[in-house]
């Protein structure tokens, strides 16, 4: 830089200029103080410095916060800019302090900017003032820890049987992890998904940082757990089963799927029923139900209803229904369900889901 000075021209180089770099032709006709630090060939050659004199008032302005700041203490400052790794905050004029990216928030954050802008006035814990090799004096602040623990009002905001909204944060071979509160996060375990279709994977209806409706199933805060459903909060279809598919009513399916046991109908999502094979069998029009496979429709009728067990028996109309011929089906479609729901990962997510409900 070319500084006028006294009449006479000087020098500044950019490194004196100001601590940081910055927009060099904002600075260029504006009037500020310098510091001589060296004068030859009787005033032919003048080397000025700003950034010296920036370090002095500095120095003096640490000097004097240091006095009275200490660990634990918690102040108010500006957020003067930010960083890959967290954001700056002066606490005292040219004196700054640096707030971690993992202490902007008790949310997650991938960037500075998702948590403050510059120029935002916040509320800080000073975490630790310290030196390093140097000589020069760092000190750690932390606006997350100045806000306080969301875990200590949790358990009074979020209670078992509300449904309320939340965002995705981030998604887990055996569930999706959503936070309700600041800082405040529950699973969605995968078999609590879709009552509709068995998820194999939590991709297949959800996606990192989309909002969702859950319903609190439980929260523990000396674990900091909260058990979340996904499908609870849609409502669940077999509640109003019984109504809906009343015995000795015509339906209408599609074939979900054929086994040795017999036919299984989805009926309506998350719904399914089973025509038996020994009912088929016994049909008059039973070629016409041989021919059948999955995605075809069918129109049968409803023998049985346990809603509790959430099985429906069906039937042709005028055929006979099954006794006990269809319990070894549920049992092999269950299994076929969690065979293919979970995997070897879903299996032990389970398994560990049971063990810590039981302890």
């Amino acid at each position: 830089y070319t500084v006028e000075v006294l009449g006479k021209n000087a020098f500044c180089p950019g490194s004196q200029m100001d601590a940081a770099p910055g927009d060099a032709d904002s600075l260029v006709g504006r009037g500020m103080q310098f510091l001589i630090i060296r004068v030859e060939n009787r005033g032919r050659n003048i080397v000025v410095s700003r950034r010296a004199l920036l370090d002095r008032e500095r120095q003096e302005n640490l000097d004097k916060l240091l006095e009275s700041l200490k660990e634990g203490d918690t102040v108010e400052g500006r957020i003067t800019r930010l960083a890959p790794f967290g954001a700056f905050m002066e606490l005292a004029p040219a004196v700054e302090g640096m707030i971690h990216l993992s202490e902007l928030s008790w949310s997650r954050v991938g960037s500075a900017d998702e948590a403050v802008s510059p120029g935002d006035m916040v509320r800080v814990k000073v975490l630790g003032i310290s030196k390093n090799d140097k000589g020069q004096i760092r000190i750690s602040l932390s606006r997350k820890q100045a806000e306080g623990d969301p875990w200590q009002d949790a358990p009074a905001r979020l209670n078992p049987g509300d449904v309320v909204q939340g965002r995705v944060v981030r998604l887990a071979p055996f569930g999706a992890f959503v936070e309700l509160l600041p800082g405040v996060e529950g699973l969605i375990h995968i078999s609590e998904m879709s009552w509709a279709k068995r998820i194999n994977k939590p991709e297949e209806v959800l996606s990192a940082g989309e909002t969702v409706s859950v319903k609190i199933k439980d929260v523990n805060a000396a674990t900091r757990r909260i058990a979340l459903s996904l499908r609870d909060a849609e409502g669940d279809p077999w509640q109003d089963a019984a109504q809906r598919f009343a015995v000795g009513s015509t339906v209408t399916g599609v074939i979900e799927s054929r086994t040795q046991y017999g036919l299984f109908v989805s009926l309506a999502p998350g719904i399914t029923g089973l025509l038996p094979a020994g009912v088929i069998k016994n049909a008059k029009n039973a070629a016409q139900f041989s021919k059948l496979d999955k995605g075809d429709s069918v129109t049968l009728i409803v023998h049985n209803l346990d809603s509790a067990a959430r099985r429906i028996s069906l039937a042709p109309e005028g055929s006979e229904p099954a006794s006990t011929a269809d319990d070894n089906a549920w049992k092999q479609h269950a299994a076929a369900g969690a065979s293919s729901s979970g995997n070897g990962m879903g299996i032990m997510a389970q398994a560990l889901q049971k063990a810590l409900q039981n302890k």
